[in-house]
């Protein structure tokens, strides 16, 4: 998968009921730490990044993802470090040589409308690299007309890049694309007791009222909500292409096609620890990628060997 160049195709892929990347292509287990210093792309090696900052929602707080309710950044995809479970910082702490210091900036039921505000708190903590997923608020909503425009959602990713851009540390920006939502609905297709949670919660009503329904109407929401995301990672795909040192996934996390085992079983909505694995197996994956082909922007390409 080349990374940085999201396609049409890769992100009309993004909403497709079978995804890419799987845990089953990327493996049951996180990389060998040992290994990562020796596989890396060249120009990682030898960089040092001192301070990463996570910027997102709960999925990146790890929320449900450790067998009970709350927060459980140990296993996070982006700062995660527990031994099982090795986060985007920590991967690139292991090729580099040095491990950054990690901050977690990100919100429960973020949208990316708080993404600027995040943007500066990292931007005021002098991060040198910043990790960024956001929009499964924005498309989860109690209706469709609830879910964030598309144009406010590019408004707010670009306000929080340019803030970046213009801050003394001028850090790299990994992008992760939002995760197929609609895929919840595969994954829990004969689970009576997720159907019964999502409607007792009023979990993501936009996507998930009335899961059992095959009335075209419900059926129309659905493919609304999956229209929206992939304009989402359109946006995402485009506004990090205008920054000065911004590297999207690509489609990647997209194109995850999470299993039941891999959503939380807390609240059948939250990606689990195996859930969390498969994101970080994806995001390092399209960097690896991305850095092998020299896919960067031009204030990127000679920090990094290209």
């Amino acid at each position: 998968m080349r990374a940085l160049k999201a396609s049409a195709s890769l992100l009309t892929l993004a909403v497709a009921v079978s995804g890419a990347v799987t845990m089953a292509a990327l493996g049951d287990l996180g990389p060998d730490p040992a290994s990562l210093a020796a596989t890396a792309p060249s120009g990682l090696q030898g960089k040092k990044f001192l301070r990463a900052a996570a910027l997102g929602d709960s999925i990146t707080l790890g929320i449900n993802a450790c067998g009970e309710a709350g927060e459980c950044r140990k296993v996070s995809w982006s700062t995660g470090n527990d031994g099982e479970t090795q986060g985007f910082a920590a991967r690139i702490g292991e090729a580099t040589g040095h491990q950054p210091d990690t901050g977690m900036l990100a919100g429960a039921g973020a949208r990316a409308r708080d993404l600027p505000t995040q943007a500066a708190a990292a931007a005021s903590g002098g991060a040198d690299l910043v990790t960024i997923l956001i929009g499964g608020n924005d498309a989860c909503a109690p209706t469709l007309a609830d879910m964030t425009p598309t144009a406010d959602y590019a408004a707010s990713v670009k306000q929080a890049l340019t803030a970046l851009d213009a801050s003394p540390q001028k850090p790299v920006v990994f992008i992760a694309s939002v995760p197929y939502l609609n895929g919840l609905l595969t994954a829990h297709s004969g689970s009576s007791a997720a159907r019964h949670l999502w409607e007792k919660n009023h979990v993501c009503q936009s996507l998930l009222a009335n899961p059992s329904s095959s009335a075209s109407a419900d059926v129309q929401r659905r493919a609304a909500v999956a229209a929206r995301v992939n304009e989402y990672n359109s946006a995402l795909a485009e506004q990090c292409a205008a920054a000065s040192k911004c590297v999207f996934d690509g489609g990647a996390v997209a194109t995850i096609d999470f299993t039941a085992e891999q959503i939380s079983d807390v609240d059948f909505f939250h990606p689990s620890r195996a859930g969390q694995l498969a994101i970080a197996d994806a995001a390092w994956t399209a960097l690896v990628d991305t850095l092998d082909h020299c896919e960067l922007p031009p204030a990127l390409r000679k920090d990094f060997g290209c």
